[in-house]
């Protein structure tokens, strides 16, 4: 069985109307599931099905999947880290462990000159 075949999509997929799926529900399988793809999408699948590296959609599809699931956790492993900085940065500043304003402004510049100086000399 084609790409086309199993996902549903063909030449004539842009003259028939989508699928109208149910909406997907936390611990809700929506099975089976027949998607009709705009023809770039298909594009997308069938270049990655040319490649060799997938034996059936379901393949290219759980990796899709795999990807997103992993894109998801980084993202919210991310947010925690910032959430907690600006925590500990609010907490220094209640304790009046904070620089002002001038310090700062001081310590960018500072930054600033000697990346601009780098650049020079690597440039």
């Amino acid at each position: 069985m084609g790409v086309a075949a199993a996902l549903s999509c063909g030449a004539d997929s842009a003259a028939r109307r989508p699928h109208r799926l149910p909406i997907a529900r936390p611990g809700v399988i929506l099975s089976p599931m027949s998607l009709v793809l705009d023809p770039a999408i298909e594009a997308r699948i069938q270049q990655e099905f040319a490649t060799g590296r997938y034996a059936a959609p379901a393949d290219l599809l759980n990796q899709a999947l795999d990807l997103l699931a992993a894109e998801r956790i980084d993202l919210a492993a991310r947010r925690a880290a910032i959430v907690a900085r600006l925590e500990e940065s609010c907490a220094q500043a209640d304790r009046g462990e904070g620089v002002t304003g001038e310090e700062l402004r001081a310590r960018f510049e500072a930054r600033k000159a000697t990346f601009e100086q780098s650049e020079k000399v690597a440039g």
